[in-house]
């Protein structure tokens, strides 16, 4: 998406807001190994396809020089994203920098993504106070909001997978295109261009 909205930009801006989805809301603090949670999910095929990285996916995170561990350990994402909530309370410039550090550090490196090291290590990077970023990342409110936007997505656009985008544009926000994200940028470019010159409502998936 950073290509086509790089390849976009002499036509319009773009500001990214990061929402929270759970892939399995009974994931606790105990971890699974991915392969395992993707059986448990998803059956033995997908799980199989996740270990030999294969899907659109991996391919375009290839061509970044993004290589996913596959091998990484998952466990429950609440706490990372109220630690995305707070950053982006003092601005979508330092959520989108913590996004990028915890996607990375988890998806590439193998990081437990409830690990607390890990998350105050990312909000510290990103200039969070650590001592408000534990408090904030553990209050419970905090980790229930996490659950109620989680359904209202579901609910209300019909969020079903990761990734997944949603587009508006600001002069026409009834203008919304919503679709999952592991798309090409060309596939984006064309989303965002139908967008643009539509005079009707776009919802697509």
């Amino acid at each position: 998406m950073d290509e086509a909205m790089l390849r976009l930009a002499d036509r319009c801006t773009f500001t990214v807001l990061w929402k929270p989805y759970l892939l399995d809301e009974s994931l606790t603090e105990e971890s699974m190994s991915l392969e395992n949670f993707m059986r448990k999910l998803k059956g033995d095929e997908a799980a199989e396809k996740t270990l030999q990285r294969r899907g659109l996916l991996y391919e375009e995170a290839e061509k970044l020089n993004l290589f996913f561990d596959v091998q990484r350990y998952v466990n429950s994402s609440v706490r990372s994203h109220c630690l995305l909530e707070l950053a982006g309370s003092f601005s979508l410039e330092i959520q989108g920098q913590l996004t990028e550090l915890l996607f990375r550090g988890h998806l590439s490196e193998g990081e437990l993504i409830d690990n607390a090291g890990f998350l105050l290590r990312c909000a510290e990077q990103v200039g969070l106070n650590v001592d408000d970023a534990n408090q904030y990342m553990n209050d419970r409110g905090n980790q229930q909001r996490v659950h109620d936007e989680f359904h209202g997505a579901v609910a209300q656009i019909g969020v079903t997978r990761l990734p997944f985008v949603v587009i508006s544009a600001d002069q026409t926000p009834e203008q919304r295109v919503a679709f999952a994200g592991d798309q090409s940028s060309d596939t984006f470019v064309t989303i965002i261009d139908q967008l643009l010159s539509a005079d009707t409502p776009l919802v697509t998936s």
